[in-house]
């Protein structure tokens, strides 16, 4: 375990290199006189006291070392129970000149790790039907253990839609009202603004997307 350093002739450690003092926990020695040809070799090892106190905490070292090996398993091996629970569906919505509304579920696929835990079909309704209001709609009881640690993301399949005051316009999802178990979302233009239910009755049948995933194992 010691250390020799044989320094060259013109370092720091030659003729002129003052000594290497020890401390507690290492000892230092010096051999030869100096001179060019006999340099000094200092010797650099653990102290008498170190090597007596490892030998007396030999079973605590070890104890260390495969709590460490442990934490280092533990933390490589995290169980991943529950990480990738997912659900994806789409919606396609339609709603025809007297308001009424006709919302089709169909599963794309759904990924539960735990069965019992994760996700199921949702329930959709619209929160207001009226014609002349803003469309907005609730998504809920799509969990078979409530929480709210997941995340939505919805897309229009066809987002282009007829109006009937503009030829053209772009249809976009906003979710909102995140929480257990439930989520809304309403349709808007590409400036943001809502679309009103008028206005969607306006329209073929959208096709939305939504994907949800997270967990709260």
């Amino acid at each position: 375990m010691a250390t020799q350093i044989t320094p060259s002739q013109n370092s720091k450690l030659g003729t002129n290199s003052k000594t290497i003092a020890g401390s507690t926990y290492l000892s230092a020695s010096r051999a030869g006189s100096g001179k060019s040809f006999d340099p000094y070799i200092d010797t650099v090892d653990l102290s008498s006291t170190s090597k007596d106190s490892i030998s007396s905490n030999t079973s605590n070292i070890t104890t260390l070392q495969n709590d460490v090996s442990t934490l280092k398993i533990s933390n490589k091996h995290v169980s991943n129970a529950g990480k990738g629970e997912s659900m994806t569906f789409n919606l396609d919505l339609s709603i025809n000149s007297v308001g009424a509304q006709t919302l089709t579920i169909s599963t794309i696929d759904i990924v539960n790790l735990t069965a019992g835990s994760g996700y199921g079909l949702p329930t959709i309704a619209s929160v207001d039907a009226t014609l002349g209001k803003n469309n907005r709609f609730l998504v809920n009881n799509f969990m078979m253990s409530d929480h709210s640690r997941f995340v939505v993301q919805a897309t229009c399949e066809n987002q282009i839609g007829f109006g009937h005051t503009r030829k053209q316009e772009e249809v976009n999802i906003e979710v909102s009202g995140v929480a257990s178990d439930t989520f809304y979302f309403r349709l808007v233009d590409k400036k943001g603004i809502p679309l009103t239910n008028l206005q969607i009755a306006k329209k073929a049948t959208l096709r939305l997307r939504f994907e949800i995933s997270g967990t709260n194992r």
